[in-house]
């Protein structure tokens, strides 16, 4: 009985460890919106995105499709190819700022990169 308590507490930090390092990393993917000063995260909706952000200078989309292949134990495969829209919403802040460039993929944030300064338009 001792042996399953110390295997059911190393279970339970274990998971608090995981819990708090997926957290740590969830905050460095965020950035605040300079027009509005409301942060918006990696993982946030589109709809969040425009909410906080206002509207895009400029969207462009690119669409990818990918491919992948599984074999089970018994070498049967299947594969499928599975296409995504990527759509980048570009954030022009002026030419005291740095452009923002927020990539959207199934109405979710995935990645926020920052550009050159940007400029009057």
């Amino acid at each position: 009985m001792a042996n399953r308590n110390g295997f059911l507490t190393l279970f339970c930090v274990l998971f608090t460890l995981l819990f708090v390092a997926s957290s740590a990393i969830a905050g460095d993917d965020c950035v605040r919106c300079p027009n509005t000063s409301k942060i918006i995260c990696v993982n946030d909706s589109e709809f969040t995105l425009i909410e906080k952000c206002g509207s895009p200078y400029y969207v462009s989309e690119e669409t990818k499709t990918f491919s992948s292949a599984t074999v089970n134990y018994w070498g049967e495969g299947s594969a499928r190819a599975v296409t995504k829209v990527y759509k980048y919403f570009h954030y022009n802040f002026g030419p005291n700022r740095f452009m923002l460039i927020f990539t959207v993929v199934d109405y979710k944030v995935i990645s926020i990169k920052t550009a050159g300064y940007g400029f009057n338009p």
